[in-house]
């Protein structure tokens, strides 16, 4: 892969391999502003934009999950479906060089995502698990609704619903 071909938030993505290779030690992520996530989140899901390099991170990211499920924290998961929400809801179109592999690899993380949970069913995780399974049926309003509504509001939404 040309990273320098590609771009993300701040210009060229040629320091993404760099946060790759620190990615494959499976960082811990106690908060958001754990590297590399970071600046991988910034760089490739600035604000809701995507970029080139979104898409050819996508299948690295998988390729990591498959390496080690074991060691897999929630931005694995979030970080592709994040970036496949905004693809769909923005109707951005991938690039032709990049859209097998990228294709390929959203379909393949819904497998990650059962491989995976296995190993943790921590709340958070298994959001990001499970909004990765449902991205990968193309359902992109369930995955978003799992990323964005808290455990607290879906209790008050069902006690809203079964009181009716």
């Amino acid at each position: 892969m040309n990273w320098e071909n590609l771009n993300h938030a701040y210009g060229k993505a040629s320091n993404i391999p760099q946060l790759l290779s620190r990615l494959s030690a499976y960082p811990e992520e106690s908060n958001y502003e754990e590297e590399p996530w970071f600046s991988l989140w910034s760089s490739l899901y600035h604000q809701g934009s995507i970029y080139s390099a979104s898409f050819a991170v996508v299948p690295e990211i998988v390729k990591l999950i498959l390496l080690a499920p074991e060691r897999v924290t929630p931005s694995f998961f979030n970080l592709p479906t994040s970036i496949e929400i905004a693809r769909q809801k923005q109707n951005i179109e991938i690039p032709t060089e990049l859209s097998v592999s990228y294709e390929n690899a959203i379909s393949e993380l819904g497998k990650c995502a059962l491989l995976c949970i296995s190993h943790n069913r921590e709340e958070e995780f298994a959001r990001a698990a499970t909004a990765a399974f449902v991205i990968s049926a193309g359902q992109v309003e369930y995955a978003e609704l799992l990323l964005e509504i808290s455990k607290e509001e879906v209790e008050e939404t069902l006690e809203w619903y079964f009181a009716r």
